[in-house]
């Protein structure tokens, strides 16, 4: 870890920058993010979902810092290497999250830096709010936040390669809505709100993209049925960034004809030629035909540079408004799935008593967590765990007297997840705790 460390200190000082930040999060401002993507933990050792590390440069003597929230600040301490790392606890009234963590790092830059440091960060990994907003604080001083377009972590890895997993069509009798329905139905909304005839609206977010045009992905990020895409939508087109490679699926090239959607290459680059096209595309002095552009208040400082000279209006995204109301055929399929989980639920617990109760067997956390899985299984549709088992017993669960008494450092670990071989034995004396999501394959991408 300390040649990592290294290693990128020194690619900070020959960028001529001073100080450099590495967030959690990918450039669709994911926080479940794929292994590719985990440059943070890379250079920290924290695997945590929140946390954002700020290193400095190889000619700067101080260490590096890593923000996390309440509920990662012990886990944060016992991963990060102790010699030139040091743990900057954000939220110290209990609150946790990215907007914590942003604010403890941000604060540090305005306030902490000698006035004219270069920080510089990769501008797809950072939203276009949270840029401007530190560009708008610092401008009374000459510190400058710097746009890198090579992800400075990559240039000191090889980054494990992106899946190839393809992406499948999510049929009618599952989605309740096809995609050309959906498509139309959101242009309506979209020229309504842009008041103009010619608009462009870019999506980056996965779970959108992927409910908007009805495709799952089991593949590219751990515990989500999404893909890396971006896309577009116009009066007229409606396109998708996408490794072709991924999509082979005939029911998925079928459902994509008939709604008019076009696949391009995946990448901001792309985006912004696509932009660039559009926008050409308008007669000159036709004040009419101008295009405003549009783009979810999730897009990256990347993606809205992309549009340049236009400008783009952040706005919150109709997409994710649509996707919120189910249809008659969601809410049918989400009461499936709550009884067939229901089932699988109930012969779990009859497993436990059996085992734990009846013969007095020592069951393990993570053994404990394996059945249930195992359980649900064998119900149909399963599509995997939404995120690993919380499986934990007396102090791990959280225990009440010892929660409170350890609440005062946030000791008590909230998101605790036993190991095969590293777990604790479940003590029928306290409590019990099981805390665990799965998919199917009739659920929304965010389930």
């Amino acid at each position: 870890m300390q040649e990592r460390l290294k290693d990128l200190r020194a690619q900070i000082a020959e960028a001529k920058l001073d100080w450099y930040i590495v967030p959690s999060e990918d450039e669709h401002q994911s926080e479940e993010v794929a292994v590719s993507e985990r440059r943070r933990e890379y250079i920290t050792n924290f695997n945590g979902s929140a946390g954002t590390a700020l290193v400095p440069s190889a000619s700067i003597d101080a260490k590096a810092l890593l923000f996390v929230d309440s509920r990662y600040w012990v886990l944060a301490e016992e991963a990060v290497p102790k010699a030139n790392w040091e743990v900057r606890r954000v939220g110290s009234s209990g609150g946790s999250g990215r907007d914590s963590v942003v604010g403890g790092w941000a604060e540090f830059v305005v306030n902490e830096l000698e006035d004219g440091t270069r920080v510089g960060i990769d501008p797809k990994l950072i939203s276009d709010g949270v840029a401007k907003s530190l560009i708008s604080r610092l401008s009374p001083t000459s510190t400058k936040l710097v746009p890198v377009k090579k992800n400075l972590v990559d240039l000191t890895r090889t980054p494990p390669p992106r899946s190839l997993g393809p992406l499948k069509a999510y049929p009618i009798e599952l989605s309740g809505e096809s995609t050309k329905s959906k498509i139309t139905r959101l242009r309506t909304t979209l020229t309504s709100y842009a008041r103009a005839n010619n608009w462009i609206y870019l999506i980056p977010t996965l779970p959108t993209i992927t409910w908007l045009y009805n495709y799952r992905a089991t593949a590219d990020v751990p515990f989500l049925p999404v893909a890396f895409a971006y896309a577009a939508l116009t009066p007229t087109e409606a396109v998708i960034f996408v490794d072709e490679r991924k999509v082979t699926d005939q029911a998925l090239l079928d459902d994509w004809k008939a709604a008019g959607v076009k696949v391009r290459p995946y990448g901001v680059d792309e985006v912004e030629a696509f932009v660039k096209q559009t926008v050409a595309s308008a007669p000159l002095g036709d004040k009419e035909a101008k295009y405003r552009i549009f783009a979810s208040n999730a897009s990256s400082w990347a993606l809205v540079k992309a549009a340049d000279p236009t400008p783009v209006n952040l706005i919150t995204c109709p997409v994710d408004a649509a996707k919120v109301i189910k249809n008659d055929v969601e809410i049918q399929n989400y009461r499936n799935a709550y009884l067939r989980d229901g089932r699988a639920m109930v012969r779990w617990f009859a497993w436990l008593d059996e085992k734990l109760v009846k013969e007095e067997k020592k069951i393990g956390e993570w053994a404990a967590g394996e059945v249930l899985t195992r359980f649900r299984r064998q119900e149909d549709k399963f599509a995997g765990l939404a995120y690993p088992n919380i499986s934990a017993t007396g102090a791990n669960a959280g225990e009440q007297k010892l929660y409170h008494e350890r609440m005062a450092d946030r000791a008590a670990n909230p998101h605790y997840a036993p190991a095969r071989g590293n777990e604790s034995t479940i003590d029928l004396e306290t409590p019990y705790v099981m805390w665990v999501a799965l998919r199917c394959s009739w659920c929304s991408p965010t389930q």
